[in-house]
């Protein structure tokens, strides 16, 4: 090479081997996000990128892209290696505006769910329902695919998370529970776009699936079920879990399996309308955010997680 290359490591801490073709990890040596490294050698085939670079006095290597999965950015002095997701600048924000402004119910929505956040909330509970509100309008595109240009902040970084796959912009999942779990984490101040951030939320990681966020908040002794609730409770940024028979974000499910497992649906509380009725704002219901009320009295409501942080 004419003059020294240079990559950023992006969001994982990458582990460093003795070859590019062999699993023998140099012990405990890891490269942490951010860091920039200079290649001294590439090597590459169909799926994966090497690069051998000096690091903590060995010279080793490192996967830098595998499977259509970046690890490592290029870089040029004096520019950085992107916009992250949890910045208010991220693109994901701006497709969320345009679609926002593109739907006239939208705007009076956000108005109605701000004024009914419980002004008795502190200001992390608030921060979190605000976060939620925030989102309402967010679009499926094409519909009932659980992802979009706004939907690949959330669905996108969830995917990027948990290494589900190579392409995250094309892979939907699910979103309610992880959109709900974005909001408190927003509020919380976390960098929810770096994995080993989401080690400081009460669950202790992003959880993606409605019954795992229960069984993690009664083992973490965060769980209350709705019948224990009297109605007068600041449950703002709480999480409202329900089984998602008549949530309105699903079709009917089976009940519980025995293992626990159910078909769910959650959202985030703003505050009472009465003493049965919460107001909340869920995403994945109709494929958008949107505000709802609903009746923790009914069997479907199991229980909430209420907002620490």
């Amino acid at each position: 090479m004419s003059k020294p290359e240079q990559l950023r490591v992006s969001r994982y801490s990458l582990p460093v081997f003795t070859e590019h073709d062999v699993d023998t990890k140099v012990a405990g040596l890891k490269v942490p996000p951010g860091t920039v490294v200079t290649v001294l050698e590439r090597w590459e085939n169909s799926s994966d990128g090497w690069a051998k670079i000096e690091w903590e006095g060995a010279t080793v290597w490192f996967v830098f892209t595998s499977n259509g999965q970046t690890y490592a950015l290029d870089y040029v002095e004096g520019e950085g290696a992107g916009v992250s997701p949890d910045d208010e600048d991220a693109a994901w924000r701006a497709e969320l505006r345009r679609e926002q402004a593109g739907e006239s119910w939208v705007a009076p929505m956000i108005s109605e769910a701000t004024s009914l956040i419980d002004s008795r909330a502190a200001g992390g509970a608030r921060a979190a329902a605000v976060n939620m509100v925030s989102i309402i309008g967010i679009q499926e595109r094409p519909a009932s695919s659980n992802r979009g240009p706004a939907l690949s902040g959330l669905v996108g970084e969830y995917v990027e998370h948990y290494r589900i796959a190579s392409d995250k912009l094309s892979y939907g999942l699910a979103w309610c529970a992880l959109s709900a779990q974005w909001a408190q984490a927003e509020a919380m101040g976390l960098e929810w776009a770096t994995p080993a951030s989401w080690s400081a939320h009460p669950l202790g990681n992003w959880i993606g699936a409605v019954w795992m966020q229960e069984k993690t908040a009664k083992a973490k002794g965060l769980w209350t079920v709705c019948s224990s609730l009297t109605g007068d409770e600041v449950l703002t940024g709480a999480l409202l879990i329900q089984i998602r028979s008549g949530s309105g974000s699903d079709s009917a499910s089976g009940g519980v399996a025995a293992d626990g497992s159910y078909q769910g649906h959650v959202d985030i509380i703003l505050g009472w309308k009465d003493n049965d009725t919460v107001w909340c704002v869920g995403g994945n219901i109709s494929n958008t955010a949107k505000l709802v009320e609903r009746n923790i009295r009914q069997s479907r409501c199991r229980g909430v997680v209420p907002f620490q942080g």
